[in-house]
């Protein structure tokens, strides 16, 4: 648990004190479930998540639920909208249990050791949670799943305990969860970070004029630049920064140990930017485009004007591949995964003679960890070809 971001007062990249919208927000949070777009805070546009659900905790402790994530969202403004929705997902099992196995508990003073082994073992034994579209759901739990779920817990109990609240266990946290309670997460493999390889890139460049055209700048932009996928939705119009005649985008990410990180791009990539801009800025004036974003859309029979959804970017790319029979070196249908040319773009500028240093500052990791894997995995493929 990182207990140096529970305590802190306050996130260093925290932004929602400063955006929230007072009068909203005092009228959203008596309600049971809050809408992101009433309460004005960031979220990610690129994803149609809008709500912090509470009305499925039990009335006993809903209230104490609300609380934390209010303190922690808003009061100490310590973390995003994204987490405190993770924070929920996490908290919900332990509720229920707790509830159906002590009905008449309104706080969780009594906790015990031998609470938290029954609902280990619930949790053990329960299948994974999910929506619809998601690859896990009814699954047996993984030990990442275990992981993250008794680490949300760890940090509820932890946090209501360090500011002494009255619902909190009167049995310090150390005697409640112990360090081994977490599975030994098995670090990944290197072969595990699959990337686009120029076979499968090489397919897709051929069949390019057959894409719809706003889609287009957004593939050959996340082929370019190693951004994330939803960094690229929420790039904004003058990401675009000519420096004596060469063209570099510039990230909004404030996340990473490099703050807006740019990656230089061609002048014909460029260009293809300028024009889906202008584009833009054509059929959506700044009244109808408040976030000042470079990518809208604007074709299509839904959706005009509003910001892409990765969802249904990727789904596009994957009828995309499919119409086009795009495979990969073993013959399989190719599908689109984000990260993969992330990984593309780190292995292909590390190729280019660029050292672990440079490819860290391009790639904006917070760890060097990624350059390390790019390394090996190319040290790998020498090896072979001169096998």
């Amino acid at each position: 648990m990182k207990k140096n971001k529970i305590l802190a007062s306050m996130n260093r990249y925290g932004q929602n004190k400063e955006h929230t919208k007072m009068d909203a927000y005092r009228e959203e949070i008596e309600k049971d479930r809050w809408d992101v777009r009433n309460l004005g805070i960031p979220y990610n546009v690129s994803r149609a998540e809008y709500y912090l659900t509470f009305e499925k905790f039990d009335i006993a402790f809903r209230s104490l639920i609300k609380k934390y994530v209010q303190q922690r969202l808003f009061v100490q403004d310590s973390i995003k909208f994204c987490t405190a929705k993770n924070e929920l997902v996490n908290l919900m099992p332990f509720v229920k249990f707790v509830a159906l196995k002590y009905p008449k508990w309104i706080d969780f003073k009594a906790l015990t050791r031998n609470d938290i082994e029954e609902y280990l073992e619930h949790l053990k034994s329960t299948p994974m949670r999910g929506n619809k579209d998601s690859n896990y759901k009814s699954k047996e739990p993984t030990d990442y799943y275990l992981w993250r779920m008794i680490g949300g817990l760890e940090n509820f109990l932890y946090y209501i305990q360090r500011y002494e609240w009255p619902e909190a266990p009167e049995l310090p946290i150390r005697k409640l969860i112990y360090q081994e309670d977490r599975p030994k997460l098995v670090p990944k493999k290197d072969e595990d970070y699959g990337y686009v390889s120029d076979y499968v890139w090489n397919q897709i460049i051929a069949k390019l004029d057959d894409m719809e055209p706003q889609y287009l700048p957004i593939l050959l932009l996340l082929e370019a630049t190693g951004y994330r996928l939803t960094e690229i939705l929420y790039l904004k119009q003058d990401c675009l920064v000519d420096i004596s005649g060469d063209y570099w985008v510039r990230s909004e990410r404030t996340n990473s140990r490099y703050q807006n990180p740019m990656v230089p791009i061609k002048k014909d990539l460029a260009e293809l930017i300028k024009e889906s801009r202008r584009k833009v800025q054509e059929k959506f004036p700044a009244e109808k485009n408040p976030n000042n974003l470079l990518f809208l859309r604007y074709s299509g029979r839904k959706g005009l004007g509003k910001p892409f959804l990765q969802i249904s970017i990727l789904r596009y790319w994957d009828r995309f591949a499919t119409s086009f029979n795009i495979v990969d070196e073993n013959g399989k249908p190719f599908h689109f995964r984000a990260n993969a040319f992330k990984h593309r773009f780190g292995l292909k500028i590390m190729r280019a003679g660029l050292n672990m240093a440079q490819v860290h500052q391009l790639i904006a990791n917070v760890t060097s960890e990624m350059p390390m894997i790019y390394a090996r995995k190319l040290q790998k493929e020498l090896l072979q070809n001169k096998g």
